[in-house]
């Protein structure tokens, strides 16, 4: 969650993913009701951020923001395992090279699929 440096009187102001993760509501809800609320907007690249009521920001700041590093890593599983040889033999031989491929990504993707 990106923030601007803070100074006691300076606006808190957050981007409607942070305000909708944080309410457990929608972006576009938040759009509706900022518009609707007149909440100080501003752009910052190509998104706004909201300078929302201050019942508001204090749940935006208490929320735990989830991060890509925070996310569980992505399991492949293969359950076709049932089939005949030939196609469970396939299966065993496309699971080693996701394998492989797993174990050689901290090499760099070029050297990984090689």
């Amino acid at each position: 969650m990106w923030a601007p440096k803070e100074t006691a009187e300076a606006p808190r102001f957050f981007t409607a993913r942070d305000i909708a993760r944080a309410m457990g509501v929608g972006k576009k809800q938040v759009h509706r009701q900022a518009k609707r609320g007149g909440w100080v907007q501003r752009d910052h690249g190509n998104r706004l951020e909201y300078c929302p009521p201050p019942q508001i920001a204090a749940c935006v700041i208490a929320a735990p923001s989830s991060s890509v590093a925070d996310s569980p890593s992505r399991t492949v599983r293969f359950a076709d395992l049932a089939h005949s040889d030939d196609q469970r033999g396939g299966v065993l031989m496309r699971e080693k090279a996701v394998l492989c491929l797993q174990n050689n990504l901290s090499l760099g993707k070029e050297i990984a699929l090689e």
